[in-house]
């Protein structure tokens, strides 16, 4: 999902925006080094000068480089390329984007320093097709941990920022969405007080939950559900879509892992005959027993004493 994000973004911006990020744009660069307070940020643009013909082939590699992350071809390469790119990019014009670029960057940096290709991408079904990789290797999930920790970092900023008198007295919702910037169009519901508020209130309890109950297992599954309609809302009635598409689909990071694992075992069941169904069932459950196995020998194994005895 990053990575169609940014490959949608990436080829808008070949066609509308690409203007935003020349060295003569229309936003100065003497007021992007005075909000910046340095040069010493990574861009590609340090190194060459950000004319129309660099902009261009930029974006077309970071489009490129983003559909191969999106069907996990290359996958480290691709992750790379696109935290680098999508990086310069940022840092060329830091005027045109927000705290959700921000978090892809993120997504994308711990991508490529992850195992992100281990398991459903086309570069693990190559190796399996190649006999290189029969069984998915089991590894520690810091990413995973460190990105489930990035969200809630996220939500409990979100929810603490919201100290201001709207919030207070739950009238933010009401201006949130009669403002031009972030709203599509008038909607006569939020001008009555009290739906205001019950909008407001509510998003900072979903907020507060997303950064707290998420943690415990009980509730973990409501909450998701809670925050994807939140965001469902968000997206139907604000303008800001690559933010709530990049935030719903990190709530992957918390769905159990066996879940999606019997969900893409259902549709891929659902494409087979009944018999070749039945032995990719037993191939499936042969190859979690292994993969239990291998880890219970790991565990079990006895470490070497400091003599080597």
């Amino acid at each position: 999902m990053v990575g169609v994000i940014v490959a949608a973004c990436a080829f808008s911006d070949l066609f509308f925006g690409k203007i935003w990020f020349y060295d003569a744009c229309p936003t100065s660069l003497q007021a992007l080094h005075a909000v910046n307070g340095s040069d010493l940020r990574i861009s590609i643009f340090h190194v060459i000068p950000a004319s129309e013909a660099s902009v261009t082939v930029a974006l077309c590699a970071l489009t490129v480089a983003a559909l191969m992350l999106s069907i996990g071809l290359k996958t480290r390469l691709s992750a790379f390329t696109v935290w680098l790119l999508h990086l310069s990019f940022y840092n060329q014009n830091t005027f045109i984007w927000n705290c959700g670029d921000s978090f892809l960057q993120i997504c994308t940096l711990l991508m490529f320093l992850g195992p992100a290709e281990n398991m459903y991408s086309l570069d693990a079904w190559i190796r399996r097709k190649q006999g290189k990789s029969a069984l998915p290797t089991m590894c520690e999930p810091w990413a995973q941990r460190l990105l489930q920790f990035q969200i809630a970092v996220i939500y409990c900023c979100g929810f603490l920022y919201k100290s201001g008198q709207t919030w207070m007295d739950g009238t933010a919702v009401h201006y949130a969405l009669n403002s031009y910037s972030f709203s599509y169009a008038h909607i006569p519901m939020f001008d009555v007080l009290w739906v205001s508020q019950l909008v407001t209130w509510g998003t900072l309890a979903f907020e507060f939950t997303l950064f707290t109950l998420i943690w415990v297992k009980e509730f973990r599954k409501w909450v998701l559900v809670a925050g994807f309609f939140m965001h469902s809302a968000m997206f139907a009635t604000m303008s800001i879509h690559a933010l709530e598409i990049l935030i719903v689909a990190s709530y992957l990071n918390f769905v159990d892992p066996l879940v999606i694992e019997g969900l893409v075992s259902k549709f891929q069941r659902r494409k087979l005959s009944p018999h070749q169904a039945g032995e990719f069932s037993s191939e499936i459950c042969a190859d979690n027993l292994s993969v239990k196995a291998e880890a219970a020998g790991e565990l079990n194994e006895p470490a070497l004493s400091s003599s080597g005895a």
